[in-house]
């Protein structure tokens, strides 16, 4: 390693990374959703694994590791239980192409019943639709009904015929072909039950496949349990894993369109540039005035970040009583850096060519000092939905600790370029996750399999009829990743430049699109308030403190304090609003 590597290094790298010893809630709901839908795990696999070089979001409050792990092993169960399925379906053409074609045109009726593209279509074409598919099945499920019953008559008649003795005095040919009749009856008979057979033999592997499930969320994935891993399907993805899980705790996101990845959508911001000058309007040395002290606006931007960042922690630590205190605030430096980037960049690991994911203190004071540079720098503050326990005034617990599982992130960016000093400050609420990914809470241990066999029956002529198209799909995308990762580094290599950044956050893939409890659009209201509230004073006393103007930057941020969920743009004295939820204009 060359001397210039070596300081490169220094600057960036990849943090360290060791498996929590409890696997959080957010962790155990990506890890459930994984097995609750085939295309989560999917996704989540192409994005994370298959590109080598691509950079990942932040994982704030659970372990992306610990998510992967358990996508490869839904999707090696998913696999194993559609060609189960597609095997009793294809013995099913084989012994029984009536039945089977009937079961295969009610799979049809149900998934067009379910689907968003026959509502769209007129009440005339559908009742035309359904009527036909019907009567196929009614035919053939008719056929495949009175097929049994049939058998069950000729075996009847035979038993009659032996009791009655109407073969004792039958020749030796006679007796074989009596034999061959009975033969003949016996294969009609197992032939006639077969379809009957095969479904259950569907029903019983996919009661078999959702207990099993049932087991992995409520065992394994239960509160409190230590984390298990499963195992990676080779070498290559488990080196890649490695490094995600290492990088997934960086504070650089490297991201061409969305600096906030991983953090949930814009909510509300603004922005103010204010002149750098003296609160005094008297000149130096004029009228008998004392000489105005010199501005150093190279350490105004270091100054006023080192400000608000002690006014954020202030409303986590003492003095204030422990009663009073933000629960789950916490502040992370967040670095953006933009995706496409060129060989040989100093962002670029040299070994795996993935993005380092952290950047040294002595480069977050460089690019704080140099808000001009490739890399923009944002104090992060979280207040994670973690609530408090509430005890009496004796230390009786009153109520644990609850979670409205939403997570509000306030990112402040501070610049001072041209003689004006720029403040920026956006907020970003994480939805909860999605009410049928959070089955792993709701889900008892003891569910009784009258339930289980219910969510079953429910699905079970689809999953059965989709078996085939779900494992030709998964044998392709599991025989492709090779080639997927192979052709993705050499896409890497193609060009001078090439977008490492990372594509979609698995959080947010699951997320509601808002937060859909009343508590917790009050949360978002009030702790974004609070937020606001504690960087507005901080920017105001660090200008006060320091002898500089503020102007009407007192009244401005309160008509803006006043407006929630628009973001307000206050340049040379004028304040612009806009009505959507985040909208930045460039100044010139």
């Amino acid at each position: 390693m060359t001397v210039t590597e070596a300081a490169q290094t220094d600057h960036f790298d990849f943090p360290s990374y060791q498996m929590p010893p409890r696997l959080s809630d957010t962790t155990r709901h990506l890890c459930g959703a994984a097995y609750l839908d085939q295309d989560y795990a999917e996704t989540v696999i192409r994005e994370v694994i298959e590109d080598e070089r691509r950079a990942v979001a932040p994982s704030f409050g659970f372990d992306l590791n610990a998510v992967v792990r358990h996508c490869f092993r839904a999707q090696r169960r998913y696999l194993v239980r559609d060609s189960l399925l597609f095997g009793l379906l294809v013995i099913g053409v084989l012994t029984s192409i009536t039945a089977t074609v009937g079961w295969v045109v009610l799979g049809l009726i149900v998934l067009l019943a379910r689907s968003r593209e026959l509502r769209e279509l007129s009440l005339p074409v559908r009742f035309l639709l359904f009527g036909t598919l019907i009567t196929i099945v009614l035919c053939t499920g008719g056929l495949s009904l009175v097929l049994p019953l049939v058998s069950v008559s000729t075996g009847l008649q035979i038993f009659i015929d032996s009791l009655l003795g109407t073969g004792s005095d039958l020749s030796g040919d006679s007796l074989v072909e009596a034999l061959q009749i009975r033969m003949a009856a016996g294969v009609f008979g197992f032939l006639a039950w077969l379809p009957l057979l095969l479904g259950i033999a569907t029903l019983v592997v996919l009661v078999r496949f959702e207990r099993t499930t049932h087991r992995i969320l409520t065992g394994e994935l239960g509160p409190g349990r230590p984390p298990v891993l499963p195992t990676l399907p080779n070498e290559r993805v488990a080196r890649r894993l490695d490094l995600v899980a290492r990088a997934q705790y960086g504070n650089i996101t490297v991201q061409e369109r969305d600096p906030f990845l991983g953090c949930g959508a814009a909510e509300h911001g603004w922005s103010y540039a204010i002149p750098v000058r003296p609160a005094s309007r008297r000149v130096a040395g004029q009228d008998g005035g004392p000489e105005a002290p010199p501005i150093d606006q190279a350490e105004l931007g270091p100054a006023l970040t080192a400000h608000v960042r002690a006014a954020v922690r202030r409303m986590r630590e003492d003095p204030l009583p422990r009663a009073v205190r933000v629960p789950g605030l916490s502040l992370v430096p967040h670095i953006v850096a933009d995706g496409v980037r060129r060989q040989g960049d100093p962002l670029l690991d040299p070994e795996t060519g993935m993005p380092r994911s952290r950047a040294s203190e002595e480069v977050i004071d460089v690019i704080v000092r140099h808000p001009q540079g490739g890399l923009r720098y944002y104090d992060r503050i979280v207040v994670s939905g973690a609530g408090k326990p509430l005890h009496t005034a004796d230390g009786r617990l009153v109520l644990p600790e609850q979670s409205l599982g939403i997570d509000i992130s306030a990112f402040v960016h501070v610049a001072v370029e041209g003689g004006l000093l720029y403040v920026e400050f956006v907020t970003t609420v994480m939805p909860p996750i999605k009410g049928r990914y959070a089955l792993v809470d709701r889900l008892q241990p003891e569910q009784s399999m009258v339930r289980i066999v219910r969510d079953v029956l429910a699905n079970m002529v689809t999953d059965s009829v989709l078996s085939g198209w779900r494992l030709v799909k998964r044998l392709r995308h599991d025989r492709g990743m090779k080639t997927r990762m192979d052709d993705a580094f050499a896409a890497s290599k193609q060009f001078r430049t090439h977008d490492y950044g990372a594509r979609v956050s698995v959080r947010q893939l699951v997320a509601e699109r808002n937060a859909v409890k009343h508590l917790q659009l009050l949360d978002e209201w009030k702790y974004t308030k609070l937020l606001e509230r504690a960087v507005l004073e901080a920017v105001v006393s660090f200008l006060s403190e320091r002898g500089l103007d503020t102007g009407n930057l007192v009244q401005r941020a309160s008509e803006a304090q006043n407006i929630f969920g628009n973001v307000n743009n206050i340049f040379g004295g004028q304040q612009a609003f806009d009505s959507s939820n985040v909208k930045f204009e460039q100044h010139n």
